[in-house]
């Protein structure tokens, strides 16, 4: 599979990383998809691509609070302390 060949030649790029996390997220396989996108927010944290791909995956799988938090990320930026204000 030509994604895994590119998967050993560019081990840590953030690109791969949303590429599988949305490949898994499109056929429902939400865990697999949220690791992927985890590991990409672990390069680029507040990642906005990646970050708005968490909040669907926590929403898809009922956990609302968790999702109501990723959303607030996005719709506040990356300033931590103003989104609490929401929590």
């Amino acid at each position: 599979n030509q994604l895994y060949l590119a998967k050993n030649i560019f081990e840590k790029d953030p690109d791969l990383y949303l590429i599988e996390g949305e490949y898994f997220f499109k056929i429902g396989y939400f865990e697999e998809a949220l690791s992927y996108f985890n590991k990409l927010l672990d390069i680029i944290p507040n990642y906005i691509p990646a970050t708005f791909q968490r909040a669907e995956i926590y929403f898809k799988t009922n956990q609302f609070d968790l999702a109501i938090q990723e959303y607030l990320k996005l719709s506040l930026g990356s300033d931590e302390e103003n989104y609490k204000i929401f929590l």
